[in-house]
């Protein structure tokens, strides 16, 4: 027996003991299973909107690529760099004078 089935029977048994009805324990049981039957149809619901709504948008996209026959030239990128940031250097070392 497993610890849910195990734990499951015990209630019983002590439902029976102080006189209350067994069946309440297994209608709510039944309950929660369709509660999750639900649950789980709706996260699958979601999951597959997310897919085709994400396909959507990955088909829309295809057409905007690149051409294959189109190169990156990197001497004309170099060439055309320009106004970018400089970067500044300030020299904190210590400088000691020899001459005594």
């Amino acid at each position: 027996m497993t610890g849910n089935s195990l734990a499951h029977l015990l209630c019983q048994e002590q439902k029976m003991r102080n006189g209350a009805d067994v069946r309440v324990v297994s209608n709510r049981r039944t309950h929660i299973r369709k509660i999750g039957l639900i649950a789980v149809a709706a996260v699958l619901t979601l999951v597959g909107i997310g897919g085709w709504l994400h396909w959507v948008t990955a088909s829309s996209q295809a057409g905007v690529a690149t051409p294959a026959w189109t190169t990156i030239d990197p001497m004309e990128i170099t060439m055309k760099a320009g106004h970018l940031p400089v970067a500044h250097f300030v020299d904190y070392t210590f400088y000691f004078d020899q001459q005594q």
